[in-house]
Order: C-alpha cells, then structure tokens, then sequence
C-alpha cells in the first residue's frame, strides 16, 4: 500500500504542475474546483494506507 500511496503522491505533484502550466487558460472556479480534486485524490491515497495498517495489524492479532 505504502508505494501505491508514494506513487499517488508523485502523480499528484506532477498534476499541479501541469495545472499551473495552464491554469491562466481556465475560468478561476474551474481551477480551485481541480486543485480540491487533486487534493481528494491525495487524502483517499492516505487513508487507503491508514487502512491497509490497520488491517495487517488485525490480521496479526488473530
């Protein structure tokens, strides 16, 4: 989980690169709209990870 979570993060930053590459071509709400989108995507990849701990260690107290 921990390196889909690493490679989540880095897809994110590349996001907001290229979003900023282009964000004075798109309307001001449509850009805050895709960063929150990023920023989702992030904190799903964080709690898949929380999650995934949480569960191994469930699995080792049985």
């Amino acid at each position: 989980v921990s390196i889909a979570e690493t490679e989540a993060d880095v897809l994110e930053d590349e996001l907001v690169r290229k979003m900023f590459e282009v964000e004075d071509k798109m309307k001001p709400v449509d850009v805050v709209f895709w960063y929150e989108v990023f920023e989702w995507i992030g904190d799903l990849a964080d709690y898949s990870k929380k999650t995934g701990s949480r569960l191994r260690l469930m699995i080792a107290h049985n």
